[in-house]
């Protein structure tokens, strides 16, 4: 086998494996810390997420990642394993100090920086489309919490009521314990129907 491809299997992994270790424990947290369902569940509910996201990576990833290397790169540099092994393990080392220190960051932040970075070396500061990089990339990244702080103030009231139109359709809310429903049925959401 190519030690190229050993390489980027190892790199590949070290970064899904500290994306994996940021990002899906926020999403577990969330899920066990607002009672809406077991640790066991969250976790599984967050693994299931996870492999859905890899798989569906594996089909898009390739465009992604052309669309962001065609918008950071005046000219597309001639990717040596260097720039290669920078681009990989820059992220994936930010990413596994910062959640050891338990510091909120990015992967996708990462990862772009550690294009731009790379970049740099390679072509030099003006090998960087900087108008570019900060439309297509800069300016969704800035806006992407504020909009989701809209989205999220929009959405609490609508979401709020939601209680109250399942128990209009027949739906109970019950907690697992006062069940006696197999595991395989149950789900993160503990709203079941009574008719």
């Amino acid at each position: 086998m190519d030690i190229y491809i050993i390489v980027a299997v190892i790199l590949i992994s070290l970064l899904s494996f500290s994306n994996g270790a940021n990002d899906v424990s926020k999403a577990v947290a969330t899920l066990a810390g607002a009672k809406i369902t077991s640790m066991r569940n969250a976790v599984m509910w967050g693994t299931l997420w996870t492999l859905v996201g890899s798989m569906s990576g594996l089909y898009l990833g390739a465009a992604i990642i052309k669309n962001i290397s065609e918008s950071i790169y005046t000219s597309q540099p001639v990717f040596s394993l260097a720039m290669a092994l920078a681009i990989a393990l820059t992220p994936s080392l930010w990413v596994i100090l910062a959640t050891w220190k338990k510091w909120p960051v990015s992967t996708t932040h990462a990862v772009v920086g550690g294009l731009l970075g790379s970049g740099i070396a390679a072509l030099g500061i003006s090998g960087i489309s900087w108008g570019n990089t900060l439309l297509k990339l800069g300016l969704p990244l800035l806006l992407s919490p504020f909009l989701a702080i809209g989205l999220a103030y929009t959405l609490t009231p609508i979401l709020q009521k939601v209680p109250q139109v399942l128990k209009r359709l027949g739906f109970v809310y019950c907690q697992y314990q006062n069940l006696h429903l197999s595991a395989s049925i149950r789900t993160p959401f503990n709203w079941i129907r009574t008719a």
